[in-house]
This record gives structure tokens, C-alpha cells and sequence, in this order.
């Protein structure tokens, strides 16, 4: 903009040298017209839009010396992982009971809590309070709680065992059913999934180098 202004007061200036290089009769005509002030306001305002509208040219940034070596990355995190980063992750039901906020030292008390096999993280916003030790629901921390927000009933009863097999829900009524779309809608808005319980429950038998599924024994290929 600076660069357009100076250039057009330069052609403002020039104007009554290119009158006098003019035959008479043009001299006369232009001169009547350089010589209105409303006139010559015109022209000044029809010039700055002219300059304004033009395009000016990209300013080219200077170039930066590219790193020669690995040291020199500046940029680069210390790790490319945080120690607070939720990671997808299958459970089965044992490796999922401990996370119920009652031990500091398993990744400082964190709390998860599955519905339809889904297994959210509820540490955080507000949910320690709910789930964590003493809370309202504190019973389902590190459990699927299907059945018992399907029949918004907290009692113990309400959890399958450990080492039976998964909670399919086959006899919950459309009431209940319609009950445990809505939990799961809330977890959905309010919590961040981390992981699924799946219905295959696969144990690995190193010393025999098998897998043992709902109680009968395949040979892995």
C-alpha cells in the first residue's frame, strides 16, 4: 500500500510537466480540466482504487537452513507417547476388575467402566465422584454394568462372575433395553471409549502354545 501511494504521487506530479509536452488544443482541454479541484479529486480517487486493485507481488520469506542432523531437531518431543494417553485396548472381564479406583498405584487410580462391552474411561469429568470408592455407583467401577442400569438396580446381583461368561442380555424387556440406550448415550457425550470387552474371551496357554475358548481347547495355527 505504501509502495502504491508514493507511485501514484509521483504521476500527481508529473502532471504538469506531461502538459506542457501536449499539442495546444489538447493543452487547453486537459488543463481546464487539472485546473477544477473536483475534477482532479476524481482523478486522484480513480488512480488510488486503480492501484489499490492491482496486485502486488508475494513477499518471499527468507530460506531457513534444513537440519543436517538428528541433534538439530529442535522440534521433536522428548517422547512421541504421553504417560496420560488413553490407548485402545481389549479387556476381558479380570483384566478390566481392577481398574475400580480403590488402587492409587495402578495408573493413579484410574477408573473404567463398560456398558454393552464398551469400556470408557470416568476418571475424569466429574466421574470419580459417581464411580470412584464411595461414590453412587462405585459397585460397577472396573465391570460391565448393563444389566443393572437396565434395571436401574445398584445391588451386586446385578454383576456376571468373573470367569463365567458374558452378560448377553437376551432377556431385558423393550423398557429396560430403551433404559440402557440412554446410559449409553450419556457415557457416549461425556466419557472417552477406550475399549471393548469382547464376547470371545481368549486365554493363551504358552506351555502349549493353545487357545482355550468358552471352555473347549483348539490348536492354534
Amino acid at each position: 500500500m505504501t509502495e502504491q501511494l508514493e507511485l501514484l504521487g509521483a504521476i500527481v506530479r508529473s502532471i504538469p510537466g506531461q502538459l506542457a509536452t501536449l499539442p495546444g488544443h489538447a493543452h487547453t482541454t486537459v488543463s481546464q480540466i487539472a485546473t477544477n479541484p473536483l475534477n482532479v479529486s476524481l482523478l486522484l480517487l480513480v488512480l488510488f482504487l486503480i492501484f489499490t486493485l492491482l496486485p502486488t507481488e508475494p513477499t518471499i520469506p527468507d530460506p531457513k537452513t534444513l537440519p543436517t542432523r538428528p541433534s538439530s531437531y529442535n522440534w521433536r518431543p522428548p517422547t512421541h507417547v504421553s504417560a496420560n494417553a488413553i490407548v485402545w485396548k481389549e479387556f476381558t472381564p479380570k483384566e478390566l476388575a481392577p481398574f475400580d479406583g480403590t488402587d492409587p498405584n495402578l495408573q493413579d487410580g484410574r477408573i473404567l467402566f463398560a456398558i454393552r462391552r464398551k469400556v470408557y474411561d470416568v476418571s475424569g469429568a466429574g466421574g470419580r465422584t459417581f464411580y470412584g470408592p464411595g461414590g453412587a455407583y462405585s459397585t460397577f467401577a472396573g465391570r460391565d454394568a448393563s444389566r443393572g442400569l437396565a434395571k436401574q438396580s445398584f445391588d451386586e446381583d446385578m454383576l456376571t462372575s468373573l470367569d463365567g461368561p458374558i452378560d448377553p442380555l437376551d432377556d431385558l424387556t423393550k423398557a429396560e433395553w430403551d433404559n440402557l440406550r440412554d446410559w449409553e448415550g450419556h457415557f457416549q457425550n461425556k466419557y472417552i471409549m477406550c475399549g471393548q470387552v469382547p464376547f470371545l474371551t481368549l486365554a493363551i496357554t504358552s506351555s502349549r502354545n493353545e487357545l482355550t475358548t468358552s471352555g473347549v481347547q483348539t490348536h492354534a495355527v
